[in-house]
């Protein structure tokens, strides 16, 4: 049976919308509306008074499980290059100094706005609007801290306003179960984090040490937020701290991941994976994604030339060609030509091949051509 212009247009829509998020574009409801009614023009096909409504849309949401989510983090603004090149250099800091995971912590803050409601709400057929209170704006900020092992996972250190709040009135503050701290602005200072280190840190690290037998020697991994003191200044002993490149903690930094969780209920194991992108020489990464090299183009190019009709393709083609990987992309022309082709049969969409074809890193690449010619 022919398609219908409606089936046309929502297919060509899923697979522009399909292209545009793997991209990571945020994409909305008025969007994907006003992008419906390009492609009922190209098409030229259906009732003249399409709309692309409100009704048609959740209607092919449903139909291609299309959902909305709030976009999180910074990991598409991250700097993969530099933390490749970190995560090098701090492998061989471990291998020099003989580190064991147990000797080898990352601490993070992370503010909790502990009265705010959700900014959604479902509601009955009977409501036109849903009317909401005033964002509260009340918060704390806490910071979570534990070694890669999972070994030692220390108390949260928590952050408020008030130096002896009333509900510890009659409470000591050392039977808590987090460390308490005041600042009127609530972030975490310099005096603070450092007194935190040497007060709260050092000690537990030195105990958790001795206790498993292993030389009193650690590192902290550090983001460069301004709050943290220079490296020079957290020091005692063997016992230090290291900080992180700029741009790199939403991809490579434990504790980033794990103070999105509710730290009680954080698994030893969750962890223990969350370290993965520093310390695993083998752990698949976004780094794959990364630009070539020039090394990868000179290893490539005596395979290009051992191939029959490519004895004489330059170094400056194959740059062209591995320059095409990042810039592959289906018009809207071709779109239309994909969906017109399948006249009279579904389209079956695949999400993870037909948008973008699956990207290898370019060493990856090398190492299969050498094995295909051998």
């Amino acid at each position: 049976m022919k398609k219908c212009g409606y089936e046309k247009v929502s297919e060509a829509l899923y697979v522009w919308f399909l292209q545009f998020r793997d991209k990571g574009v945020p994409i909305s409801g008025p969007i994907l509306q006003q992008k419906a009614l390009h492609f009922r023009k190209e098409f030229d096909e259906g009732e003249p008074g399409f709309t692309a409504s409100v009704g048609w849309l959740d209607r092919w949401k449903k139909r291609y499980g299309v959902r909305q989510l709030c976009i999180c983090g910074e990991k598409l603004s991250s700097d993969f290059e530099e933390m490749q090149t970190f995560r090098k250099k701090f492998l061989d800091l471990v291998e020099t100094e003989s580190l064991t995971d147990d000797q080898i912590f990352n601490c993070d803050e992370t503010g909790l706005n502990y009265k705010l409601l959700p900014s959604k709400s479902l509601a009955s057929r009977t409501e036109a609007a849903a009317p909401g209170y005033k964002r509260s704006k009340e918060r704390l900020t806490i910071l979570a801290c534990s070694n890669a092992s999972a070994a030692l996972k220390m108390d949260l250190v928590l952050i408020g306003v008030s130096k002896n709040p009333r509900a510890f009135k009659n409470i000591s503050k050392s039977a808590l179960p987090v460390k308490y701290y005041s600042q009127r602005s609530l972030w975490m200072s310099r005096e603070m984090f450092k007194e935190w280190f040497f007060k709260e840190f050092v000690p537990s690290t030195e105990k958790f040490l001795r206790d498993n037998d292993r030389p009193r020697k650690a590192v902290l991994l550090l983001d460069n937020a301004p709050t943290h003191p220079d490296a020079e200044e957290l020091q005692d002993g063997n016992i230090k701290a290291m900080f992180l490149p700029p741009n790199v903690t939403t991809i490579c930094q434990p504790m980033d991941i794990c103070t999105a969780l509710a730290w009680g209920d954080v698994k030893d194991q969750t962890i223990v994976k969350s370290w993965n992108k520093l310390l695993c020489e083998n752990e698949a990464d976004d780094a794959d994604i990364m630009e070539s090299t020039d090394e990868d183009k000179d290893s490539i190019l005596p395979l290009v030339h051992r191939i029959p009709g490519c004895e004489d393709v330059s170094s400056h083609e194959v740059d062209g060609w591995m320059k095409e990987d990042d810039q592959y992309e289906i018009i809207d022309e071709e779109i239309v030509a994909l969906v017109n082709s399948g006249d009279g049969d579904e389209i079956e969409i695949d999400e993870q091949t037909l948008s973008v074809p699956v990207k290898i890193s370019h060493g990856n690449g090398v190492r299969a051509i050498e094995t295909a010619m051998r």
